[in-house]
C-alpha cells in the first residue's frame, strides 16, 4: 500500500483517506480502516466493524493488528470480553515479533489473566523484548509530527513496551486530547501512569532528541525541566 491514504489522514481528509484504504484491501489497509472505525475518524464510530476489520487484518498477516485485536477481546470492543482469547491473540502477535504483544503476554502470564499464572513464562517473554528503541521512536515521532497517528501509535506503543517514558507520555497526550483518536481519559491516565512508572520525571531536554516541539503544542514542557 502506498502512502496516499496516510497523507490524506494526516491532513484531516478522513473520508478521502477511508476511500483510499478501502480500495487497497490489503492487511495494512484493513488495519487503517479498523483504526478509523474504532475512533470515529471521518465516519460514525463502529466498534463491531472495527473488530471485524482488525480480525481480517491479523488473519492476512499484518502483525500490528494482533495487538489491537487482542485489546478488542480484552476490553470487549466490538466483541464479547474474553481474556483467554485475548491472551491467545497477543501470543500469536508476540510469536510473529510484535513487541507490544510480547509485553502483554508477559503481563498476562505474570497476573494469571486469561492463562495459568507462570512467573517463569512471564520472565521468558519479558527477556525477549528488545531494549534499543531510539530508531523506532524517532520514526514514530516523524509520523506523529506529520499527523499520521495510525502508524505513529504502533511505533509508540512498541517503544513504550521497550521502556520508553517519552513514548508512553506521547500516547497519554494523544488520548487526552483526541489527536487522531477518540478522546479517552481513562486510557490517557493509564499511559500517564506507565510513563511515571518508567521514571518520566528523570528525562532531560536532550532525551527528547528534538521532539519536544510536538509536546509543547499540548502542554508546557518547560515545567518538566525545572
Amino acid at each position: 500500500m502506498d502512502g496516499k491514504g496516510y497523507e490524506l489522514f494526516s491532513k484531516g481528509n478522513y473520508k478521502e483517506a477511508l476511500e483510499v484504504f478501502s480500495e487497497a484491501e490489503d492487511g495494512e489497509a484493513l488495519y487503517a480502516q479498523a483504526f478509523m472505525y474504532l475512533n470515529g475518524r471521518g465516519i460514525k464510530k463502529d466498534q463491531n466493524l472495527a473488530f471485524a476489520l482488525f480480525k481480517r487484518s491479523a488473519e492476512s498477516g499484518y502483525v500490528p493488528a494482533f495487538a489491537d485485536l487482542g485489546e478488542c477481546y480484552g476490553y470487549g470492543k466490538g466483541v464479547k470480553m474474553d481474556d483467554p482469547k485475548a491472551f491467545e491473540t497477543f501470543l500469536k502477535g508476540a510469536e510473529a515479533g510484535d513487541v507490544y504483544c510480547m509485553s502483554m503476554v508477559s503481563r498476562m502470564y505474570s497476573e494469571g489473566e486469561g492463562v495459568k499464572k507462570s512467573r517463569k513464562s512471564a520472565d521468558e517473554w519479558d527477556s525477549r523484548i528488545p531494549e534499543e528503541y531510539e530508531a523506532e521512536e524517532d520514526q514514530a515521532f516523524t509520523y506523529l509530527e506529520s499527523g499520521d497517528v495510525i502508524r505513529a501509535r504502533i511505533g509508540l506503543r512498541n517503544c513504550s513496551a521497550m521502556g520508553s517514558p517519552m513514548s508512553s507520555m506521547a500516547l497519554s497526550l494523544i488520548f487526552e486530547y483526541g489527536i487522531g483518536v477518540a478522546e479517552d481519559d481513562e486510557e490517557a491516565e493509564d499511559w500517564n501512569d506507565t510513563a511515571e512508572f518508567q521514571d518520566f520525571d528523570s528525562l532531560s531536554r536532550e532525551d527528547f532528541r528534538g521532539h519536544e516541539n510536538w509536546f509543547d503544542k499540548y502542554t508546557d514542557i518547560s515545567e518538566w525541566f525545572d
